[in-house]
């Protein structure tokens, strides 16, 4: 796995990119590749990321995007919202 991150003031952005792979007959390598990033105002946040999957020689891909809003109501509580779409090949 392989990730780096950059954080402004209010936003902050990253991305990782991994490889999955496993001894036992049968089940494909994948690899990952995910995007994400975030932008803060007042006591909110806005979210979007994206997740390609990539399945060796299977047609099991796979493609998600996840959109998000938090509302911080108190410094323990958060109210979110999350909407994903996916997209299986």
């Amino acid at each position: 796995m392989l990730g780096a991150h950059y954080q402004g003031q209010t936003w902050w952005i990253g991305g990782s990119w991994g490889k999955q792979s496993t001894d036992i007959a049968g089940v494909p390598d994948a690899t990952l590749l995910n995007l994400s990033v975030q932008y803060s105002f007042g006591t909110s946040r806005a979210i979007a990321g994206a997740v390609w999957r990539n399945v060796q020689n299977s047609p099991r891909d796979n493609v998600a995007v996840t959109l998000g809003y938090d509302y911080d109501l108190s410094k323990r509580t958060t109210l979110y919202g999350r909407l994903l779409l996916l997209n299986n090949k």
